[in-house]
C-alpha cells in the first residue's frame, strides 16, 4: 500500500494585519531556517514579535 500522506508543511505565524488577525508565512534564511519575528504580509516581509509560530499541513488544510 502506497503512502499518500503529504510530507509538506508550512511554518506560519498569527499576526495583526490591516484586515485583522491572520496567519502569514515566515521568512526563511538562505539555509532554510526561520528568521525570528519576520513574516510575509501582502508579499512584503514585516517584523512581528510575540505570538508563536505554527506548523500547518497543506494536505489536511489545518494546523498541527
Amino acid at each position: 500500500m502506497a503512502n499518500t500522506q503529504s510530507k509538506e508543511v508550512t511554518l506560519a505565524k498569527r499576526v495583526q494585519a490591516s484586515k485583522g488577525l491572520r496567519y502569514c508565512p515566515v521568512v526563511l534564511s538562505p539555509n532554510e531556517r526561520a528568521k525570528p519575528g519576520l513574516v510575509i504580509v501582502n508579499g512584503q516581509p514585516e517584523r512581528h514579535s510575540g505570538d508563536p509560530q505554527r506548523l500547518t499541513n497543506r494536505h489536511l488544510n489545518g494546523f498541527l
